[in-house]
């Protein structure tokens, strides 16, 4: 059977490609850089915890990595593990790298961007084949997880930038 609820390797770096020819776009425009500063702004008067960001590669990162050594798994959650793992991993080299280019705050819009992404492939891959029991409560947890991350970014970032608190 092959495994059509997640998307392939091929598709989730194509995926990555797609939003890192937007933000390029964007940055090449000036926006992403008029952004970028302004929510670095935001950062610097309104810090997130530093522990948040320690808890949060934890379970989004390391949980993951720990699960996918030490649980034997079929090979569809091992193609749904490999892919969100791919994605994730794309993230973090996006955002270092506009880092790089701009400054903190272009994370920001990286982060909402791929954790948007991130939601509909890892629902797409709960509502279409079976998973093991507890290979489901950890992508549920994931999904829970990376819900927080949005609203954390839109309340603690983009509603501060628009001015609405």
């Amino acid at each position: 059977m092959k495994l059509k609820a997640f998307p392939a390797i091929k598709n989730i770096v194509l995926c990555s490609i797609v939003l890192n020819i937007i933000l390029f776009i964007l940055y090449l425009s000036g926006i992403l850089e008029k952004l970028s500063r302004q929510l670095t702004l935001v950062i610097e008067i309104q810090p997130v915890s530093k522990i948040y960001f320690s808890i949060f590669i934890l379970l989004s990162l390391i949980v993951p990595l720990i699960y996918k050594i030490s649980i034997k798994l079929n090979e569809q959650n091992i193609k749904i593990l490999n892919s969100y793992l791919l994605f994730l991993l794309a993230q973090i080299v996006t955002e270092v790298s506009f880092i790089l280019i701009l400054d903190k705050g272009v994370a920001v819009i990286v982060g909402l961007l791929f954790s948007v992404v991130r939601l509909f492939h890892i629902v797409s891959s709960l509502k279409l084949i079976r998973l093991n029991k507890s290979f489901s409560i950890l992508m549920k947890s994931i999904l829970i997880l990376w819900t927080i991350n949005i609203v954390q970014i839109l309340a603690n970032r983009i509603i501060p930038l628009l001015g609405l608190t």
